[in-house]
């Protein structure tokens, strides 16, 4: 039975899509370091210990899946930073390290991890979730992360256009009446038609084309 891995922030997205994989009869494994999401293990559901900061764990949260189910095909890497408030001031030179440590490293890490498995075993897709509203006004420290994990996103895709492993990306900030919305989204669209770009959905759905 295929394997898709989820990673990264728990969000109610992540459950729907979690929801989507196991109903088409894919085992679900889960990296994260705090398991919020409603899918409780069991048999086909794997929770998978990890730590974000840690490049060796990312390795070992793999592994685990590997030797669990035999092997994964498929990566969905959630790219949603907690929200980070306050002035810069007023934040601690190791509160804003670790901060980074567990958006951009915890993401550059696992995303290296993957591709560098699906790259030799010559299979495997990964899916980028960044959930973001441009239009929202974030605290500095929390709009640089997220401004370098939509940067990331879009050079990845570019990157892995064509070939093994492919590289898909979605972004939006779907309300609460949306997720299920976006979380099909997120799904159907791949293909070669959505290779090499971002797909952008938008506040009244799905808006096609390169995120910029």
């Amino acid at each position: 039975m295929a394997t898709t891995l989820f990673a990264g922030h728990m969000h109610p997205v992540t459950d729907e899509l979690i929801r989507i994989v196991k109903s088409a009869g894919r085992n679900v494994a889960v990296a994260s370091a705090r398991h919020t999401s409603l899918h409780q293990p069991g048999e086909g559901m794997l929770h998978v210990p990890w730590s974000p900061r840690s490049s060796l764990s990312a390795k070992a949260a793999c592994t685990h899946v590997r030797n669990a189910f035999g092997s994964f095909d498929e990566c969905v890497l959630t790219l949603s930073p907690e929200p980070c408030r306050g002035s810069l001031p007023e934040l601690g030179i190791s509160e804003m390290e670790q901060y980074m440590d567990e958006t951009l490293r915890a993401s550059l890490y696992f995303a290296r991890e993957v591709l560098a498995l699906f790259t030799a075993q010559s299979e495997g897709v990964l899916s980028l979730v960044l959930l973001d509203d441009p239009e929202a006004v974030y605290a500095p420290l929390e709009q640089m992360v997220r401004s370098g994990l939509a940067g990331f996103a879009e050079s990845l895709v570019t990157q892995y256009r064509t070939g093994v492993p492919a590289v898909y990306a979605s972004v939006g900030a779907p309300g609460p009446d949306q997720v299920e919305e976006f979380a099909t989204f997120c799904r159907t669209e791949r293909g070669e038609r959505a290779r090499g770009r971002v797909q952008r959905y938008g506040r009244r759905g799905a808006l096609r084309g390169l995120f910029k």
